[in-house]
């Protein structure tokens, strides 16, 4: 594992690893080494071998050891004095190391820390801001003081055992050209510090299996020696169990929350044994079968160890990935076809493995980025539908009496839709604009000559047969439903298809969707906004559409739901969709008392205080929690206060609930994925498997995967065929009368009374009744759910995602430290928007939740990344904008001959993250 934490106080550098360059018992004794320096930097500054407390303080305090000068331009208060880069073994090879007694672990360990800190320095930059420049320079160079240490903190005077490093890398580089020290710039290191952390376990499970020590993938996608027992992994975690079990009486959830604790609670390093003392108090606590099991290991008997080679690990990372990204930086991919690989090959074999000819890779922003060529034909078939499908039919209809029931915006994009002549026309409308209604009326003047009809989808069951269906729109279905489904597709010809929620809809299902509008010659219109939440999987279609495609769509700004005029007028400003305006919002937001600050289990009591009061005042609430586990611990606190005010009832029956992985196909593919107890649903029949047949996993090995069928057979799982089903883990949870529950897969089940099947749809929410006597859930409406259904969790919190739709009287969103990471301006726009008459947020860190939501969400498209820039902005008159759209464009054709002709679009992906592009009026040119 690899962390990388900023150090501002030079004090704080000082204290933190000032101990280790003066307590020379802890050498002595063997619980640490002693500091070494690191890197070109420090050899530039005379600095090697062992650290020196005045070389180290210097450096702090941003002086040269060797002079006392000042060492870089900028010395300030609270400056960036470094970045502590900690390298963390695996449990299982502390413990290895500790109780084998094999001191080659450890150099395995310091060479694997050494060459991935060199990799990571020869990417060092500095900023340079000479000659009206404005850019980034590499430098390749680093000054770091590596600290080994080989325990955690102790508990109860005896620590554990944790082989982990200390690179203190300090916030200063040389730069050759000016000839002068500066500070880095570390920003694109913590960007690729998935990658860094990859390799850096890729080298460590390599050099070990090696040692004869194998390693195999864990469920953090970091490894285990293979052989030893997760038991010893437990014993040797006292303090983590210590924190753990604080942060639970506390009520924290969250990293950050449970880091304090560690920071705050710790016991200092105990130094009066040494470490044979401490090898000798280890070994004391392992059960018998654990002594074999070691044994084994040490004997080289455990087998196991991936043997992927890097080929097919780099097939495997873009098959991964390109399932929900179009594009992704280099590093992303191979950090992931590094995890896959588990130590079975070094990174730089996987930098000398050659793509496969499908790839394009293209720099965007110093950044390498990659794609396939599929992908951009993909993308270009789309595009080229709706350019080529302009002005070919006639006016829905002209007569603007039609639709006489609505004004303003709304009756504007009504019209816009009746009098387009486009294959593909739409509205682009924000939250709470009144989309609803005036879909209504244009469906009513469409369908008004009798001959025409309009059928209605949405992305997802919640908005389909959930929000349309509660709207009004009795027959709306899932647009997957149609794309799947041949007697419905025999239905729709000739006719109308209206997508709402169409910002939901990826690429790849998009294309699908005009290949279907062309067979069956339907008319499509999309309504939706790509500022909210974009679709799953690859590609956001219906921004594209609009800025590459030229695809003209009304828009409705005007905000309908917020009564509060303050509220209003800050959800306004979130709907526009750039950094500054969301700044805006939230400072409207911020002068209007909605964002709370408290810490602990104070800030989930308030919250849960607040809902508690909407529902005396019989006001509609939702709860929106970025992460499941925020949700999780909320959940919990929300049902026992409504346990203590009597709306629920104390006894519970407890239920198992299947909880989606959300595996791509290539992972579902993975046996070394799968884990005894997770359950295998399959959505389509395969060899052997029914379609709806659940199955349970009982064990996999050798590439292979058991499963346990309906009375106990067992079976292979066909993980060829792993498009036709999907993986859930399982847990318990307990139901109560008067408990809302969520159903989180599609599926039928029988009605009291009554033969014929209801059907479950995924999002949807029931209140319990009771149960039946043989367990089964009795819900409010009369429906009964069988205890075995396995597709329910509690419903009292949703995600972001899942209140995309949504609305109620009052909202309450709690954004825990460790949620901020998930955290941005689309879900930022939809979680806040929900509410009518109130919003409160609920954080730790203002400042940091400020920063994290006005993140873009936007995701990089193939056809972009083709535009990408591959010189610096130059300023060109207006008269050649034209000329050079049209270079690009044959520049694109070059790679897909799909793509036709030139899009008049807003702006795209790149201008609201980094300015104007061609298609501005700026006269730019990048």
């Amino acid at each position: 594992m690899l962390r990388i934490t900023a150090s501002t106080s030079s004090e704080g550098a000082k204290r933190y690893f000032g101990g280790s360059l003066t307590r020379s018992d802890y050498y002595i004794d063997g619980q640490e080494i002693a500091g070494h320096w690191g890197g070109e930097g420090a050899a530039r500054l005379g600095l090697d071998g062992e650290i020196d407390q005045r070389s180290y303080f210097s450096l702090c305090d941003n002086l040269r050891p060797d002079t006392g000068e000042q060492l870089t331009p900028r010395s300030k208060d609270k400056r960036r004095v470094g970045y502590d880069f900690t390298f963390s073994v695996p449990k299982t090879v502390s413990v290895l190391y500790e109780l084998s007694g094999d001191e080659r672990i450890l150099d395995a360990f310091r060479q694997s820390v050494q060459e991935t800190m060199e990799q990571l320095e020869s990417e060092m930059k500095t900023r340079v801001r000479v000659a009206g420049k404005d850019e980034d320079r590499i430098t390749g160079n680093l000054a770091w003081a590596e600290f080994i240490h080989f325990t955690s903190r102790p508990v109860d005077g005896v620590p554990d055992p944790h082989l982990h490093a200390h690179c203190f890398a300090f916030n200063t580089t040389y730069d050759a050209e000016e000839g002068r020290w500066k500070a880095g710039q570390f920003g694109d290191i913590k960007r690729d510090a998935t990658y860094y952390e990859a390799a850096f376990d890729a080298r460590l499970a390599y050099r070990l299996k090696a040692l004869g020590y194998h390693a195999e993938r864990d469920k953090s996608y970091s490894f285990e020696i293979a052989g030893l027992p997760e038991s010893m992994v437990d014993r040797f975690s006292r303090r983590r169990n210590q924190i753990e079990q604080e942060a639970a009486d506390l009520g924290v959830t969250d990293a950050a929350g449970k880091h304090r604790i560690g920071g705050y609670g710790r016991e200092h390093k105990a130094v009066d044994k040494s470490k044979t003392e401490l090898r000798e108090e280890w070994r004391s606590r392992l059960s018998p079968e654990e002594c074999e099991a070691l044994r084994r290991v040490m004997r080289g008997e455990s087998g196991g160890g991936s043997t992927v080679g890097p080929a097919k690990a780099l097939r495997y990372a873009l098959a991964h990935s390109f399932e929900r990204a179009s594009t992704l930086s280099e590093k992303r991919v191979k950090a992931e076809a590094l995890r896959h690989g588990a130590g079975a090959f070094l990174p730089e074999a996987l930098d000398n493995t050659p793509w496969d000819s499908d790839v394009l890779k293209r720099e965007v922003d110093g950044q390498m980025f990659v794609t396939s060529r599929d992908i951009l034909r993909e993308e270009s078939k789309m595009l080229r539908f709706a350019r080529d499908g302009r002005a070919c039919y006639a006016p829905f209809a002209a007569n603007a009496q039609l639709v006489a029931t609505i004004t303003g915006e709304q009756r504007a994009a009504a019209l816009h839709v009746l009098r387009s002549r486009d294959w593909v026309a739409g509205v682009r409308g924000g939250a709470g604009t009144g989309k609803t209604r005036m879909m209504k009326a244009t469906i009513d003047a469409i369908e008004n000559d009798g001959k025409t009809k309009v059928f209605v989808f949405a992305p997802t069951s919640q908005a389909s047969r959930g929000v349309l269906k509660a709207e009004g729109f009795e027959s709306a279905t899932t647009t997957e439903q149609l794309l799947s489904d041949e007697a419905y597709q025999e239905q729709v010809k000739g006719q109308v298809l209206w997508i709402d929620e169409a910002g939901m809809l990826g690429c790849r299902d998009m294309a699908r969707l005009f290949e279907l509008a062309q067979r069956q010659n339907c008319r499509v219109i999309l309504s939706g906004d790509y500022r909210q939440h974009a679709a799953v999987g690859r590609g956001d279609a219906f921004r594209l559409l609009e800025s590459e495609a030229g695809v003209q769509f009304a828009e409705l700004r005007r905000i309908y739901r917020q009564k509060d005029a303050r509220y209003k007028k800050a959800v306004e400003a979130l709907s526009k969709g750039t950094a500054r305006d969301t700044a805006t919002g939230f400072a409207l937001l911020e002068r209007m008392g909605a964002i709370v600050e408290a810490q602990g289990e104070e800030r989930h009591r308030q919250l849960v205080d607040d809902y508690m009061q909407a529902l005396r005042s019989k006001r509609t609430a939702l709860v929106i929690a970025p992460t499941h586990r925020e949700g999780d611990q909320l959940t919990a606190d929300i049902r026992e206060a409504m346990k203590e005010s009597g709306r629920l009832s104390r006894d519970e029956h407890v239920f198992l609930s299947c909880a989606p992985l959300h595996w791509t196909e290539a992972q579902r593919a993975d046996a070394r994925q799968y884990e005894a107890g997770h359950v295998v649903q399959f959505t389509q029949g395969a060899i052997g498997f029914k379609r709806g047949e659940k199955v349970t996993v009982v064990r996999q090995r050798n590439g292979t995967v058991n499963v346990t069928r309906e009375g106990g057979r067992e079976a292979t799982l066909p993980l060829d065929q792993a498009a036709r089903f999907q993986v859930y883990g399982t847990h318990e949870i307990g139901v109560s009368r008067g408990d809302t529950i969520r159903i989180t897969r599609n599926g039928y089940i029988g009605s009291q009374g009554r033969k014929p099947k209801e059907r479950l749809n995924n999002g949807a929410t029931y209140t319990v009744a009771g149960f039946t006597a043989r367990g089964d859930l009795r819900l409010s409406n009369g429906w009964i759910v069988p205890k075995e259904y396995g597709h329910l969790t509690h419903g009292y919190v949703d995600t972001s995602q899942a209140s995309q739709g949504k609305t109620a009287d009052r909202v309450f969103i709690a954004v825990g430290d460790d949620s901020l990471k998930a955290a941005n301006r689309a879900g930022w726009y939809v979680a806040v928007s929900r509410g009518r008459e109130q919003v409160r947020v609920y954080t730790e860190d203002v400042e940091a939740l400020k920063a994290a939501v006005q993140k873009s969400s936007d995701r990089l498209s193939a056809t972009e990344m083709m535009h990408a820039p591959a010189r610096p902005t130059l300023r060109i008159p207006p008269a050649r904008l034209a000329q050079e759209r049209h270079r690009r464009l044959a520049h694109l054709r070059a790679y897909s001959p799909d793509i036709g002709g030139a899009s008049s679009g807003p702006a795209t992906w790149r201008d609201r993250v980094a300015g104007p592009s061609i298609y501005g009026e700026t006269g730019h040119v990048r």
